[in-house]
């Protein structure tokens, strides 16, 4: 829902990846350093 209501035009394209695993801070730390390369070229 989160993808479908920041996509209107005009607004930052979005991308859903899922990961398997718990909610531990490796976890968010890989999300996280996966997702910087995108989020820095979006600034």
């Amino acid at each position: 829902m989160l993808t479908h209501t920041a996509t209107p035009p005009g607004n930052i394209g979005c991308a859903l990846h899922v990961y398997t695993g718990y909610h531990t801070w490796q976890f968010g730390a890989r999300a996280f350093s996966d997702a910087l390369p995108w989020i820095a070229q979006q600034v």
